[in-house]
């Protein structure tokens, strides 16, 4: 009987530990998201996350929209807009990136200019990232997988006249 219960309260805490180990632990939205505009930013730049990219797979994916506005003091905020969704994946990264049509791991390392810029909050919905780089550095923003080192998805930047 000894035997079965340590059995059984081991096999919880090995399933549970590893469970907890291999699935990311993101909330599933974040409502935290800002009204830029009522706060008086401008949309500078526009961008989607391309659902056709080479470098996505079954796991290794994202989508949606993301905007750049720039506030009353000058200041960028990047918002990743409430279409957006990506696989769950461990230890997600957004990149700015120096180089636009990123489209799978090799295009990513090609980009010397590249800049680890945050953790992705969640994997689905509104997200405001302050930036301190200038709009004119960004060329695409990218999703990345820092634990395996994969690509997840990337939207080019597009600035609004």
């Amino acid at each position: 009987m000894r035997t079965r219960l340590l059995g059984t309260v081991l096999g919880v805490l090995v399933v549970g530990g590893g469970a907890w180990l291999v699935f990311p632990h993101l909330p599933g939205s974040v409502p935290e998201a800002a009204d830029l505009r009522q706060e008086g930013a401008i949309l500078a730049a526009t961008g989607t996350f391309r659902e056709d990219a080479k470098g996505q797979d079954a796991a290794h994916w994202g989508k949606g929209t993301l905007h750049l506005y720039r506030k009353p003091d000058g200041s960028l905020v990047l918002q990743i807009q409430d279409d957006f969704q990506s696989g769950r994946i461990p230890d997600p990264w957004i990149y700015l990136n120096s180089k636009a049509n990123i489209d799978d791991e090799k295009d990513f390392n090609r980009d010397r200019g590249r800049k680890k810029f945050a953790r992705l909050k969640s994997f689905t919905g509104t997200q405001d990232y302050p930036v301190r780089e200038s709009l004119k550095e960004i060329r695409a923003v990218t999703i990345w997988c820092e634990t395996f080192g994969a690509y997840i998805a990337s939207a080019n930047i597009f600035p609004v006249s």
